[in-house]
């Protein structure tokens, strides 16, 4: 395997080097690095020697390198988007130009000094240095360790880096050039712009950089012209060749309207886009001035195919899909074999076949999500995004903005750039408005037109985008009545009631509560499968299938999580271990029902405790025994344990021991005992 052995002065200004030489190589190539002063321990047979530029010969003869061992000398850059916080220092500014060892702080005081950056006065400082000014703004490249505590304010311009020069020379020697110039092109295609605004500085001494940066545009996805201030082509990449049909030195010195007749207009002050046809190719012009001082010198042109745009589209869909924007629901999914629910699938699915908007009307908790979700599945539209947005989940204030985006600057605290709306995200796809009933009055009416026209208008925008969404609604409201009351627009009503869809209640379809209840008891167990006659005893099932569920499955899910994390491993659930509001909610028709839960013995010790108004336990023993009922002590504390949880009773130490709650009485009142 070839090596790169990487040499400088500095441990930091080491790592950074080895860590880009890694990055271009794509780590097909090991490096190494050593520091004046280390052990250099190497077989130095098929490897080339990447020296920092600020190493002195003297340096290197320490190291006894073989002769026959290529050497390069790394020129590195400073980046460029520090720069202006340079520039800014006012003239005659005495800063530190703070670096590991003084051959490098010289070094980058010339090289700054060549950029232009020759107002202020460097004073160089490194650790060791005897003498220096104390002065309290330091410039530095990465090197803040050795910051001086005389400097209050210090400017970091990073640790430089390899200029493009020297990728290419070792590229080359590694014999790697070909294959890495996808790598350069994309690494170093945001410095295009930079580099063609000092175009018109090119001088002989600098045809390699200019060849560098053909080698870079070339290998871009997009076409790329230049013009000077003239409109007079001064760049042209193999791209924009390709699509222009011309060979460069017949596209080279003419004026772009000679070129590209369609393309008249190419002088801007600001950046500018336009659709247009190139050789029956249809492309997003963007055209960029490029200025010095104030004043434009040129222009740069971009060319990029609008179909390679919609493949990346496609692409950032796909991956939304994948995290926020997706439906994981099937109609698999959803649980019952009951005729009610399984005559609502097969209408689902029908219903998913068309692109016309489904309102979904049911209680809270019933599973209107997973008909949502798995309608967008089955449907054409499957590929596309998933939005799901809660009405009543958002704040008034917050919902425009969220459904239909906004523009720069469009309130305060707006995010910069704007921000792309739900109905925009949901394009190809579908949207599911979730508690639609709880939609403002002040927005219906923009809710309506967006149904109805199928574009957005930004908050604070005044261009119009068409989207291509299929809307699914849902509610636990009784729209109808919601009408009647003025509360919900008729004609939005109208609107998003073409295909209804019902999403029964838990109650509606008891026949299926014994295969959620095995469902979810899978789910919370860890995916055992656990019979339910082995987790609750038989009059808990029974209890359970005739509880009323308020909460529908909702509720369902809830009490099963909570009874897995109460369960006494050795003991089946039994009626009493129930949540305390399932027993509540039953309790009507306890009493009522003169149901079978509060047996005989239940009610006998419920009239004594009444009767008494207030016993213990030991005197209800006494007591039962006296009057020849059988019930021995230990069956008492169950009974009145059971009898607690039922909230008919209550217990207090001391005298008073065992008193009937309201609800006790008022079971007794309604038994007529």
């Amino acid at each position: 395997m070839e090596k790169v052995i990487v040499m400088s002065l500095g441990r930091e200004t080491n790592k950074y080097i080895c860590r880009q030489v890694r990055e271009i190589t794509g780590h097909r190539i090991e490096v190494k690095g050593y520091c004046i002063g280390d052990t250099v321990d190497e077989d130095f047979s098929n490897c080339i020697v990447v020296n920092s530029v600020d190493l002195q010969i003297d340096n290197l003869r320490l190291i006894k390198i073989p002769q026959h061992v290529k050497h390069i000398y790394a020129k590195r850059v400073i980046n460029h988007q520090f720069l202006k916080e340079l520039i800014d220092i006012p003239a005659g500014t005495d800063v530190l130009l703070v670096n590991d060892h003084k051959d490098s702080s010289l070094h980058v005081i010339k090289q700054l000094k060549n950029y232009g950056i020759d107002h202020i006065n460097y004073h160089p400082y490194y650790p060791g240095i005897k003498q220096y000014k104390q002065l309290t703004l330091a410039i530095t490249p990465g090197e803040t360790k050795w910051i001086p505590d005389c400097v209050n304010k210090v400017i970091d311009i990073g640790i430089r880096k390899l200029d493009i020069t020297t990728i290419i020379e070792i590229l080359q020697e590694l014999n790697l050039l070909s294959e890495s110039s996808e790598v350069l092109s994309s690494d170093y295609v945001s410095e295009i712009i930079k580099l063609s605004k000092k175009l018109t500085k090119i001088s002989e001494e600098s045809e390699q950089i200019k060849n560098m940066f053909q080698t870079i545009i070339d290998n871009t996805n997009d076409g790329i012209i230049y013009l000077n201030s003239k409109g007079e082509i001064s760049v042209v990449n193999e791209l924009m060749q390709s699509i222009l049909g011309e060979e460069k030195d017949i596209i080279l010195g003419k004026r772009i309207e000679e070129v590209l007749p369609s393309l008249h207009i190419w002088q801007v002050e600001e950046v500018d886009r336009e659709i247009m046809k190139i050789s029956e190719r249809e492309v997003v012009v963007k055209k960029v001035p490029v200025k010095k001082n104030a004043y434009i010198v040129g222009y740069l042109i971009t060319f990029e195919d609008v179909m390679e745009i919609k493949n990346i589209e496609y692409e950032l869909r796909r991956r939304m899909r994948k995290t926020d924007h997706n439906a994981t629901y099937i109609f698999e999914d959803i649980i019952g074999n009951s005729d009610m629910i399984v005559k609502n699938i097969n209408l689902a699915k029908r219903l998913s076949l068309s692109s016309s908007t489904v309102l979904i009307q049911g209680e809270s908790g019933t599973g209107k999500e997973f008909f949502a979700q798995s309608i967008h599945n089955f449907s054409k539209r499957k590929k596309g995004p998933f939005v799901a947005v809660n009405f009543a989940a958002l704040p008034v204030n917050l919902l425009e903005s969220e459904l239909f985006g906004y523009e720069e600057g469009a309130f305060t605290g707006a995010v910069k750039g704007g921000k792309v709306g739900l109905f925009e995200l949901a394009h190809g796809g579908s949207i599911f408005l979730d508690e639609i009933g709880d939609t403002p009055l002040e927005l219906q009416s923009r809710l309506l037109r967006v149904l109805q026209e199928k574009d957005v208008r930004r908050v604070g925008g005044s261009k119009r985008i068409p989207i291509d969404v299929r809307v699914i609604a849902a509610t636990n409201k009784d729209l109808k009545e919601e009408v009647a009351k003025g509360k919900f627009r008729q004609d939005l009503f109208y609107r998003i009631n073409v295909l209804p869809l019902y999403s029964p209640s838990l109650r509606e379809r008891r026949e299926d509560i014994p295969l959620l209840l095995a469902h979810y008891l899978k789910r919370f167990s860890n995916g055992k499968n656990i019979p339910l006659d082995c987790f609750f005893d038989d009059e808990t099932i029974s209890y359970l299938v005739g509880y009323h569920w308020p909460g529908n499955v909702r509720e369902l899910v809830n009490v099963i999580e909570y009874l897995v994390n109460i369960k006494n491993p050795s003991i089946r659930i039994q009626v009493t271990d129930l949540p305390g509001y399932v027993l509540s909610e039953r309790f009507d028709d306890l009493c009522t029902e003169n149901d079978r839960f509060i047996d005989e013995d239940m009610l006998w010790l419920l009239n004594k405790i009444n009767e008494r108004n207030g016993i213990g336990r030991r005197a209800l023993t006494d007591l039962a025994k006296s009057e020849g009922i059988d019930l021995g002590e230990s069956k008492i504390r169950r009974l009145l344990k059971k009898m607690y949880n039922l909230e008919l009773i209550h217990s207090y130490t001391g005298m008073k021991g065992t008193v009937v709650t309201e609800k006790g009485v008022a079971t007794l009142s309604s038994l007529k005992l």
